[in-house]
């Protein structure tokens, strides 16, 4: 018998998908890119991300961010 703690095997909780190139050494070093989202951002480009809540310091505009779907009529 499993707590409510323990992970399930039966039940999946997402899918990541990766991809690895290996590359000798000049070619790496002619085709410069950034770690993460800095500059130069490609191969491939990362776009920033989207539906992440802005801290602010602001309680009604943390209010908005968190209930801004339900907001919506």
């Amino acid at each position: 018998m499993k707590n409510k703690n323990q992970i399930s095997d039966t039940c999946p909780f997402g899918r990541v998908c990766i991809s690895l190139e290996v590359l000798p050494k000049n070619i790496a070093d002619e085709c410069k890119v950034g770690k993460g989202r800095d500059e130069p951002n490609v191969n491939p480009y990362l776009p920033p991300p989207v539906g992440r809540m802005q801290w602010s310091w602001n309680p009604y505009t943390l209010i908005v961010m968190i209930l801004f779907d339900f907001l919506i009529i």
